[in-house]
């Protein structure tokens, strides 16, 4: 364990290493907002509502909300505690996002109809934020070699009602040889030695290790060259790390330039909020005057953690592409629906709920087994050359003829629904969230008849549950989702 010292709870090395980031006057605000509390945020879900419905929502909680300035979306919090039991964050109107991680996708810009490839995206808050921006339209890759971490940015996915995403395990360093020139916008917020997160860990200082520093700027490297290769010629990298060490920000890009300077270029990165250039020497070395275009997010700047920040432009084909990779194998037991099948699949939904068929026009449907899914267009182009895990949202399951949805779908697409839906109290839907049955008022009930149902509060999609006799609702929450 290393021991710090005691006025600034901070390691002698890692003071020694950092002094000079910043000028004499402001260094003791600099470390001393190293270590203190961040203020927890979050950021409204434009997928399902707005900022002014939400902060509306907020109010008769008693939040305090307070924009930021810089994240049209974002807002910092006195407290992250009630927010999450709250139905507003069960349904997916707002994602607990730390101020920081919001900057890397306002970079990128992300807009509807573009191919984009998060290249560690679990567990989801940046790809989340992406497809807000992207308003669900075109497709979004989220790779993540972690299987562990997988399960989150699926359940990420599924809450905050993304549909047009694919989901892969690939180590990223592949990705550049199997999906050369694919994407329009590539994101790599790197694995990192993470110094920024220490204001969200007070025991990071502890086993902080300076030496594995070039082992992690040797990784991302080979991790920034495959998000180039995957680039189309005249699309943007955005490339972010939380951390301080310039050995994993500005020597990493210096080293793109250096070696595929004819492929890529620095662009000028436009924020609303306090920053530092990029710095062009660190200890003996000198980098291209260029990188003064990157960003720096000191921690005394602004209410957030230390975050880096390059955006570059390719502007030519690397030499030497590799497009000979063997297409992997397919599930087996997947297969495209038929023209008159899906015509039949989208009735039974128009039929029950009066979701409008064409609401699906933009997607592909497939079925295993029993189970169909809604694709974004495009996605075999995308499976033909990298394992797909998951794809798209899962629209529901046929048994003898009946539609039963899938509880993804009801969330996303419930608010559509014209008809089989059901406004319930608070109370009702506190019990709901719970994974408890609940008893309806036949008022309620009227103009609903027994089967599937959506069930909503005070402008909230809480998704499906199964109305039966004498004005019972079985909840059909997934057992994933019951808050606890």
């Amino acid at each position: 364990m290393i021991p710090l010292l005691a006025e600034t709870q901070l390691p002698a090395e890692f003071i020694r290493r950092y002094e000079n980031l910043v000028p004499p006057a402001t260094r003791d605000d600099f470390f001393a907002a190293c270590t203190s509390p961040l203020r927890p945020a979050l950021r409204v879900n434009s997928l399902k509502t707005t900022t002014s419905l939400f902060q509306k929502l907020a109010a008769t909680h008693g939040w305090q909300l307070d924009p930021i300035s810089w994240s049209p979306l974002g807002f910092q919090l006195s407290s992250e505690q009630t927010v999450t039991k709250s139905l507003e964050f069960f349904c997916g109107l707002a994602y607990l996002q730390e101020a920081a991680s919001q900057i890397p996708p306002l970079v990128l810009d992300p807009q509807p109809g573009d191919w984009v490839l998060d290249m560690a995206a679990a567990p989801g808050s940046k790809t989340t934020q992406m497809a807000a921006m992207m308003k669900n339209q075109g497709l979004l890759l989220a790779n993540d070699k972690d299987i562990k971490r997988i399960s989150s940015l699926v359940f990420n996915l599924e809450k905050y009602g993304v549909t047009h995403s694919l989901i892969s395990t690939v180590d990223a360093n592949e990705l550049g040889n199997r999906l050369t020139e694919t994407f329009d916008k590539v994101l790599l917020d790197a694995p990192c030695s993470a110094e920024g997160a220490a204001r969200k860990d007070t025991d990071y200082f502890k086993q902080w290790q300076p030496q594995k520093i070039l082992t992690i700027a040797n990784v991302q490297r080979s991790l920034l060259l495959s998000a180039l290769k995957c680039c189309k010629v005249g699309g943007t990298i955005v490339y972010s790390t939380c951390t301080l060490a310039p050995e994993e920000n500005e020597a990493n890009v210096n080293w793109l330039l250096q070696n595929y300077g004819d492929s890529v270029k620095l662009a000028d990165i436009d924020l609303s909020l306090p920053f530092s250039p990029g710095i062009t020497q660190w200890q003996a070395q000198t980098f291209a005057a260029s990188l003064t275009k990157t960003v720096r997010i000191l921690p005394h700047q602004a209410e957030v953690e230390a975050f880096f920040v390059a955006k570059l432009v390719k502007t030519a084909a690397l030499p030497g592409k590799d497009l000979t990779t063997p297409k992997p194998s397919l599930n087996p037991f997947e297969k495209y629906v038929r023209p008159k099948d899906r015509s039949h699949i989208l009735a039974l939904v128009q039929d029950r709920f009066g979701i409008d068929a064409a609401t699906f026009a933009g997607f592909e449907l497939t079925q295993i087994k029993e189970s169909t899914w809604l694709k974004p267009t495009g996605w075999q182009n995308v499976a033909n050359h990298v394992r797909i895990d998951r794809a798209g949202l899962p629209l529901g399951e046929i048994y003898h003829g009946h539609l039963r949805i899938s509880y993804p779908f009801s969330l996303t697409y419930g608010h559509l629904a014209t008809q089989n839906t059901i406004a319930i109290t608070a109370a009702q839907a506190n019990e709901y969230i719970h994974g408890r049955d609940i008893y309806l008022d036949p008022t309620q009930t009227q103009n609903a008849t027994t089967g599937q149902i959506i069930l909503t509060n005070a402008q909230k999609t809480l998704g499906r549950g199964l109305l039966q006799d004498q004005g019972k609702v079985k909840n059909q929450v997934k057992k994933a989702w019951v808050v606890f």
